[in-house]
């Protein structure tokens, strides 16, 4: 949905390709991974702020989804430009300062929710579960990689391939704490 929002707006309709592959490989991975084993403390309030965790948590990741895929496409765009080549699918992807605007406003919208949704969390779990675990080490570790990107992107200036990067990791790390909380691991 964001996407149509954002064509509607942007020169982006090669990079509808990316988006659904990614949206593709994230709902086949939610099919295969377990329900959460653990419980929270019980009660109608406790029901009731684990879904509204669950949906700002499930807004923010999206939001990173979006612009990771926007800086993977970024670096191939960068890429094909260093080597000159003229392909079909570069001469359609948005300049690059389209998807390096895109990529921040991602983040910018994503960050809020994951944050929030990361504190009513991790605020009900220790409660529940007396404790700090995995989980929570690498929610506050991706969480923090996103600030990182976001307070380098807006004050220091970072644009193109390290925030890129960086994005695409904060990513990485925040589906290994969505896999290793579906799995019931940690």
């Amino acid at each position: 949905m964001l996407y149509l929002v954002l064509l509607r707006r942007y020169p982006i309709n090669a990079l509808g390709s990316f988006v659904s592959a990614l949206a593709t490989a994230l709902a086949v991975l939610a099919l295969f991974v377990a329900k959460p084993s653990a419980t929270l403390a019980g009660g109608v309030w406790a029901t009731w702020l684990l879904r509204v965790h669950i949906g700002l948590a499930f807004i923010g990741v999206t939001a990173f989804g979006f612009a990771t895929a926007v800086s993977i496409v970024y670096l191939m765009q960068s890429q094909a430009l260093k080597q000159k080549k003229k392909s079909g699918l570069r001469r359609r992807l948005p300049p690059l300062q389209v998807l390096d605007a895109l990529a921040l406003r991602s983040i910018i919208v994503g960050f809020p929710f994951y944050t929030v949704a990361l504190l009513l969390g991790s605020a009900q779990a220790i409660h529940a579960q007396g404790g700090v675990r995995l989980t929570y080490v690498l929610s506050f570790f991706s969480w923090f990689i996103y600030g990182a990107v976001l307070q380098a992107r807006l004050t220091a200036g970072w644009r193109g391939r390290r925030a890129a990067i960086m994005t695409s990791v904060g990513l990485v790390t925040t589906l290994m704490v969505v896999a290793l909380y579906s799995l019931g691991v940690a």
